[in-house]
């Protein structure tokens, strides 16, 4: 079966138009495609020419050399803009500019707790770890949030060593009794 598109008047098959649409899909991606085009530079905002995949090869858009598909991480089915090593580098930078920002993300993500009230909870602690009292914690990421994993409440902030001590005795108070009878023998 077949039908005419009511923009281009070219009859083509049924399965070249939308389920309902009275325009063939190649007339529609051209429309929905200058509408987005406009809308944008009506809002000011950059519009980016597209950036084919041709034989394979793909051009990066940050250092502009044209390289292999399979050096560009993929992004759902397709591949992102930059190539891999472009995307390393400016994840890197986006990182050293927004160490609070990605810590942020990280504490609301797993903790629901934000950096404001991370901070708030260190400075009740005089910035030091609350079992230890060690100021300067090791561990890449500061000091460790320690919460109950039955009902997710935050009880403080430790040292990666107490919070790792915490961790092989399984928040065990019991165990932690019988460690403590233990060092005192």
């Amino acid at each position: 079966m077949s039908k005419t598109c009511s923009r281009c008047s070219q009859t083509k098959l049924l399965t070249e138009f939308y389920a309902r649409g009275s325009w063939c899909r190649t007339c529609n991606k051209t429309i929905c495609k200058a509408y987005y085009e406009a809308r944008k530079r009506r809002n000011g905002k950059l519009v980016r020419p597209r950036n084919p995949i041709i034989n394979g090869l793909k051009n990066c858009r940050q250092c502009n050399t044209v390289k292999l598909i399979s050096e560009f991480w993929k992004h759902g089915k397709f591949p992102g803009a930059y190539c891999k090593i472009c995307a390393s580098e400016a994840g890197k930078a986006w990182y050293k500019e927004n160490k609070r920002k990605d810590k942020d993300w990280k504490l609301r993500r797993t903790y629901g707790l934000t950096i404001d009230q991370y901070e708030q909870i260190l400075a009740r602690q005089n910035y030091k770890c609350a079992i230890c009292k060690v100021s300067n914690p090791k561990g890449r990421n500061g000091f460790n949030v320690d919460h109950c994993h039955e009902t997710s409440k935050i009880r403080g902030l430790l040292c990666s060593n107490c919070n790792i001590g915490i961790g092989n005795l399984q928040h065990d108070p019991d165990i932690l009794r019988a460690a403590l009878k233990y060092l005192e023998v």
